[in-house]
């Protein structure tokens, strides 16, 4: 289930007059889920001010390769298609293996041996797809953490385009001042303190907040947060016998410009009365919960839309008592800039 809604597409003039207070970051960036994929075999995606093209082989592989055909230059986006293992330009037959290798053209009997397609790090978690990006095109150095996808169905995603850069949405994470006053939760509690390992950033908070249908309820988040591109927040709520898991990733496509993405998969092991929910029941159940939630949590994971398309970014905040480790944050998010 996808739903886009744009706040703006492209630069403002503010954002091309002023520039961007922070470059790309380095990291693990989402282009989409697995089940797009199946729709649409190849499609384009937009990192870092340039095209990459996405595509599922027959086997059900994940590649992400450059756009354009090293042969004349044909944009795969728009002339590739998937032949078994292998992405073909439909504008002369040329075809790239896994390893971007030509392994055919259209009519001549040799390949060019320098006819190479440039490939892209991929990794899925969760039935979302992630594209690895560096500015210095060094190799991915970490992933993020595995995830079983044993009881939960695949994702359901809204994304949003609009002003605004990775740093800014993974800072949220660490914002707990903001919970109360813009959010309105309340009884916050900070679980376990925040804690900073390599490339990772884990976090526990138990706040109170209404829900539709089932009111207020007490619920511990457990947020990890790998790189500025990746927010991964699991939820339980043992009286209804589920489970949540809820994603938070901003890709950079241009200079302080990202593609926002929430997504949500719920799975269900038991109903409200206690009795077991079984095989198909459960699946269909965990399928139904997943678009729910959708519609029902992301307004209010996604207040933040318009707060992050229009605030800048202070190099030396004016922090007090209460805002979170914001700090040690930013300290933390400098070993994703190629310059450090």
């Amino acid at each position: 289930m996808i739903d886009n809604r744009n706040v703006k597409r492209g630069p403002t003039p503010a954002d091309e007059a002023i520039g961007a207070p922070l470059p790309y970051p380095e990291g693990w960036f989402c282009v989409g889920t697995t089940a797009q994929l199946r729709r649409t075999p190849v499609v384009t995606r937009r990192i870092a001010g340039r095209d990459v093209v996405v595509h599922r082989t027959r086997r059900g592989v994940v590649r992400a390769t450059d756009p354009y055909c090293p042969h004349l230059g044909a944009h795969l986006g728009t002339a590739g298609r998937v032949a078994g293992e292998a992405l073909v330009c439909g504008f002369h037959g040329f075809a790239f293996a896994a390893d971007g290798t030509c392994v055919r053209t259209g009519y001549a009997d040799r390949t060019p041996p320098a006819a190479r397609l440039g490939q892209w790090p991929v990794c899925e978690r969760g039935g979302l797809v992630f594209v690895w990006f560096s500015p210095k095109g060094a190799p991915p150095s970490w992933e993020p953490p595995a995830l079983s996808r044993q009881g939960f169905p695949l994702t359901a995603v809204r994304c949003h385009v609009l002003p605004g850069h990775p740093q800014d949405v993974a800072e949220n994470a660490v914002d707990i001042g903001h919970l109360a006053v813009f959010h309105k939760f309340y009884g916050i509690e900070v679980v376990e303190p925040i804690s900073f390992e390599g490339p990772h950033l884990h976090a526990r908070y138990r706040w109170k907040q209404r829900f539709p249908l089932i009111g207020t309820r007490s619920v511990e988040y457990r947020t990890s947060v790998s790189g500025l591109g990746y927010i991964l927040v699991n939820a339980e709520v043992p009286q209804l016998g589920l489970r949540a898991r809820m994603w938070a990733m901003a890709t950079p496509i241009a200079p302080w410009r990202i593609e926002f993405r929430f997504a949500t998969s719920i799975s269900a092991t038991r109903t409200r009365q206690g009795s077991a929910v079984t095989g198909l029941a459960t699946a269909t159940l965990s399928r139904v919960l997943t678009r729910a939630a959708l519609l029902i949590v992301s307004p209010e994971a996604t207040r933040d839309v318009p707060i992050w398309s229009t605030k800048t970014y202070l190099e030396h905040p004016r922090l007090v008592k209460g805002d979170g480790p914001i700090g040690k944050f930013r300290h933390w998010a400098g070993q994703f800039y190629a310059d450090n």
